[in-house]
């Protein structure tokens, strides 16, 4: 064969490698968590509206079956791609080869019912309690929140749920494993009172909702995933800005079981978990997967994080995996080594580019995870690092500093009266006037829930009691608006403790919470200090108050 025989079939050849990877269309199947319904509404319009069709994608939806486990099916290549909620972080730390695209949840929706005559308010009263979720599994966030308020998940029996609220209605169960956009309407339609134990409420940022494929599918047809990927977002972001036309949709071409009101009601509690003016839709951040991964460690569920590292899909990456193939190609179509240098580096000099943006965005993202969302002020995380920082300044110098933790008397009454919306106001503005009284040295945070804590550097108990007053006074003159129009003011109660230079951290927070609850016991609305031999004694604090309330 003389060598323009050779050169001719290899362009042909490699003409029709290259035909096979831009022709035709791929079939897809996605494997859904649960039945159709909004939950789902980005992959709906995303067929609906050609997305996909523009991709060359077949797409086929499949709906979830309790007796079936997306992530098996995925690593098993019964189907494409996933849904799944945080397990799928479990599952990759035990060696599956799992990789997440998106968290379209910026927070995870599963929460824990109890009934309002249950007595069941917090946490902490699950002790002994038995708690019903899907599988009987140990959700990482439900986790977290024990852990939060020092209950060991050995304290708490899970079961297997039957998936009918009707076992909470009925006292077969203490806590119900559910999703803030279902069962809630539920019990509301029925009339029937309940508490939400959230995650979210006690600083627990878990994703949900992570649209995943497997390590060989993205080696094998990294086009693909990266159109279904973006094709997938697309559908999202049309979602959310369509709801009726969707939930329409999800109805009469889906055949969704649920009515137009559910759907609607799920549509608004999605549209808050989706978070899409806050980040781009499906973003994941790694220090979130570091810590979700952190909380698994430290309660022995996992042995390491070997597992975790490309766990988060780059488009990135793959974008230069595809640029590569195609120099390839090219080379051999075009034989034109100087066009494909000037290609290659073009493609490399918009990489760079795109990955300097996103680290970027990383970086602000990073900023973001150590503010509360609410308040604006510290979260939890970041004051410890801070206060741990303020330790070390405080040794090295010798000058003290106090703490002020203090908690919105009988929030949960505001809650239940008035409703979340206002209850959060109320938070917003015991913050607002945190920071108007506070120093621009002092370190302010929300410590969870209605709880907060104040950091006074280079001051010492005597002044620290007089802040709190300040603050209690400021906090006792705020009026607030309830939704129904209703005006109402709040109290608070206050602990104060000055650092001894020999208690660690925890003891000073420790002192601090144990002062707040005296505060509480001794009837609320009133400061209480924690007494040391550097500190006034409680005599002369309380003393401190009657003088005030005179």
């Amino acid at each position: 064969m003389n060598k323009h025989h050779f050169a001719t079939r290899l362009f042909c050849w490699t003409l029709a490698l290259y035909s096979s990877h831009t022709l035709g269309k791929d079939s897809i199947t996605v494997g859904l968590r649960w039945q159709h319904q909004f939950q789902f509404a980005g992959y709906y319009a995303a067929i609906d509206q050609g997305f996909y069709a523009q991709e060359n994608l077949e797409v086929t939806l499949i709906e979830g079956d309790p007796d079936k486990n997306t992530i098996e099916q995925v690593v098993s290549q019964q189907i494409d791609f996933g849904i799944a909620n945080g397990d799928l972080i479990i599952e990759r730390l035990r060696g599956q080869p799992v990789v997440a695209l998106s968290a379209i949840f910026s927070f995870s929706p599963s929460v824990l019912l109890t009934l309002k005559s249950s007595g069941i308010n917090k946490p902490s009263d699950l002790a002994g309690k038995t708690i019903m979720t899907k599988g009987g599994a140990l959700y990482p966030s439900f986790i977290a929140m024990l852990k939060a308020n020092h209950l060991d998940r050995r304290q708490v029996e899970f079961v297997n749920s039957s998936l009918n609220l009707q076992d909470l209605i009925d006292g077969k169960v203490d806590a119900f494993g559910a999703y803030l956009s279902n069962e809630p309407h539920q019990l509301d339609k029925l009339g029937i009172d309940y508490h939400i134990l959230a995650p979210h409420d006690y600083g627990i940022e878990d994703y949900c909702d992570f649209l995943f494929t497997s390590q060989s599918l993205i080696v094998q047809k990294p086009k693909v995933v990266q159109a279904f990927h973006k094709a997938t977002l697309k559908g999202w972001h049309y979602a959310l800005a369509n709801p009726d036309q969707v939930i329409h949709s999800i109805i009469e071409k889906w055949g969704a079981k649920k009515t137009v009101e559910e759907l609607r009601y799920e549509a608004s509690v999605v549209s808050n978990l989706v978070r899409s003016n806050l980040v781009e839709i499906g973003y994941i951040n790694p220090d979130r997967v570091n810590e979700m991964a952190d909380i698994l460690l430290e309660d022995g569920l996992l042995t390491s994080k070997n597992n975790l590292e490309d766990f988060i899909y780059r488009a990135e990456q793959q974008a230069i995996t595809t640029a590569n193939n195609r120099v390839i190609l090219l080379t051999l179509v075009l034989v034109s080594l100087l066009a494909l240098c000037i290609i290659l580096m073009s493609v490399m000099r918009k990489l760079k580019r795109e990955i300097k943006s996103r680290e970027e965005v990383e970086a602000k993202l990073r900023h973001l995870a150590s503010i509360d969302p609410l308040t604006q002020l510290y979260n939890r995380r970041m004051f410890s690092q801070l206060l741990s920082i303020e330790e070390k300044k405080a040794k090295r110098t010798k000058t003290p500093y106090s703490l002020v933790l203090l908690d919105i008397d009988l929030f949960k009454a505001i809650n239940d009266q008035y409703g979340h919306n206002t209850g959060d106001r109320v938070i917003q503005g015991v913050a607002k006037t945190i920071t108007e009284i506070a120093r621009s040295c002092d370190i302010c945070a929300r410590f969870g829930g209605e709880e907060f804590v104040v950091l006074l550097s280079d001051t010492n108990l005597t002044n620290a009691i007089t802040f709190s007053q300040r603050f209690r006074t400021a906090i006792n003159q705020q009026v607030f608006v309830a939704d129904n129009q209703q005006t109402f003011s709040i109290t608070s109660s206050f602990g104060v403790v000055e650092w001894d230079f020999k208690d660690p951290v925890t003891q000073v927070i420790a002192h601090a919470d144990d002062a707040l609850y005296q505060a509480k016991r001794a009837g609320r609305d009133c400061i209480r200090a924690h007494k040391h031999p550097l500190s006034l004694s409680h005599e002369k604090a309380n003393k401190v108050e009657a003088q005030r309330m005179i």
